[in-house]
């Protein structure tokens, strides 16, 4: 079966040999990460249609396996030829999936993974996918038949964060044991409020954290939230209300598989406005018109101008820096202080 068949397909070309070179025919010979794969004919020889971009292909049959030692380039409607894969006895990995209070993870899906061209390219930080199983009901596993190579494995399951080994060296007919480990994931809850006391419903509540995962809830009627899935870390957790923008935030330590509280009382918000012009003193439509908060050292929003160069903002009391742009314009106005509404 050809991964991609069509005009802007190229194509990968060589034999599948035995370590003492002879031809190996009914071999199957796969390009990693990819769902390209074909077999050997009579004298070894293959022809593989790939999308064009860097491949390394792996070659199997019954207790033998091989893989190229490094990837080949392949461009739209060109053949790399002259490519040779030598079997030799396949290897596996083997091992056990724990958690972190050392009970075992059934039905964890682990992934070996081989890299196709070097680190160098982002989607070979750990490799591609060669191979995957699911552990047992005890946690076991067993990823074979594979060839000897410098590997990654990973491990997956519900309410875990992934756990990984890398730089792997597997040897032909090598049975490795990889034991995995997984942090459980933990949760953020807490109640949004107002000055008054008063339960607010709908207030968001997000999270993020130095690798990037962002996460977010809303409260209910009674101003309880809750994030699950949050990964065991300290954490920045955010509120704020739902038509207004800016937020409030604090840092909390979730720690594998606890609960961590975050109570937020929101001000009552206020209103910034203005007009935004050209250098001529024409109104400025469709600009975007950006909230930066200096008290939280963050960007709080933005919003556009309408037909007439007006603006405003529902905002949290505070300074901010207002930067008005559009295309290669770009326009500082300072510092601005968006007040609350009197109360009565």
């Amino acid at each position: 079966m050809a991964e991609d068949d069509g005009p802007d397909a190229g194509y990968i070309a060589g034999r599948v040999l035995f370590a003492d070179g002879r031809a190996v025919a009914g071999a199957d010979v796969k390009a990693i990460g990819t769902d390209a794969v074909t077999s050997t004919s009579g004298d070894g020889a293959f022809l593989l249609d790939v999308k064009p971009g860097v491949h390394r292909l792996v070659a199997q049959l019954g207790g033998a396996a091989g893989a190229m030692a490094t990837g080949v380039t392949v461009a739209r409607g060109q053949t790399a030829d002259g490519v040779v894969i030598r079997l030799s006895l396949a290897a596996s990995f083997v091992g056990v999936v724990s958690a972190d209070d050392g009970s075992r993870v059934a039905g964890a899906q682990v992934a070996a993974r081989l890299s196709a061209g070097g680190l160098r390219m982002r989607e070979d930080l750990w490799g591609r996918i060669v191979a995957m199983a699911v552990a047992d009901a005890e946690g076991a596993f067993a990823i074979a038949p594979l060839a000897p190579g410098i590997y990654s494995v990973e491990a997956s399951a519900p309410g875990f964060m992934d756990g990984a080994e890398f730089r792997l060296a597997l040897e032909a007919g090598q049975r490795l044991e990889v034991p995995l480990k997984l942090k459980r994931l933990g949760a953020i809850e807490g109640v949004v409020k107002d000055e008054q006391g008063v339960a607010i419903d709908g207030a968001v509540v997000s999270t993020w954290d130095w690798r990037g995962q962002r996460l977010e809830a809303r409260s209910s009627a009674d101003g309880h939230y809750r994030i699950d899935g949050v990964r065991p870390d300290r954490i920045t957790v955010a509120g704020g209300h739902a038509d207004a923008l800016g937020h409030i935030d604090r840092r909390v330590d979730v720690t594998p598989g606890s609960t961590a509280h975050a109570d937020f009382t929101l001000p009552v918000t206020g209103q910034l406005a203005g007009i935004v012009t050209l250098p001529s003193g024409a109104p400025a439509s469709s600009v975007r018109v950006e909230f930066y908060s200096r008290a939280r050292a963050d960007r709080a929003g933005e919003v556009t101008t309408d037909a007439d160069g007006h603006y405003r903002a529902k905002l949290l009391p505070g300074v901010y820096e207002v930067t008005a742009s559009r295309d290669a314009m770009r326009r500082p106005s300072g510092a601005l202080f968006a007040r609350g509404p009197p109360r009565g």
